[in-house]
């Protein structure tokens, strides 16, 4: 299938676009802070939902912050308005409800979807840190 996504970031390196335009087996993208990751990650979510490999009810993007993942769904966001393509913009509808998450939060999601397999009840709660250090005194 052809790639439709037109690079629209023009200050993007060749490495970077090698990200977005990767399209078989598996891919370890290692980089520091500030370097462009999360414009990378939008563009190649927008590329793969574009070009009709998944939608984002089938994406799992996982992150270490709350505030990572509340960024890269804003940025999403912007692009899928923005669109002309109109499944892209009909993705909009499912943004709130697709995997951009933190990695304990995906957790979570799956003890509860499936924890019934070892014995763990669906319905527990998860400590926050004023809690867990009560309960660890």
């Amino acid at each position: 299938m052809e790639n439709k996504v037109v690079n629209k970031y023009k200050d993007l390196t060749d490495e970077q676009q090698q990200v977005i335009n990767h399209k078989s087996g598996n891919l370890l993208v290692s980089a520091s802070a500030g370097s462009g990751k999360t414009k990378v990650l939008i563009s190649k979510i927008v590329d793969i939902v574009l070009n009709k490999f998944a939608t984002l009810k089938q994406l799992l993007v996982v992150t270490f912050t709350n505030d990572a993942s509340a960024e890269m769904k804003i940025r999403l966001a912007g692009e899928l308005q923005s669109s002309n393509d109109t499944f892209l913009r009909e993705q909009l509808d499912d943004l709130t409800n697709c995997d951009i998450l933190t990695f304990d939060k995906f957790c979570i999601k799956v003890v509860r979807e499936f924890g019934y397999h070892i014995g763990v009840s669906n319905n527990f709660n998860v400590a926050d840190d004023s809690l867990s250090k009560f309960l660890q005194s």
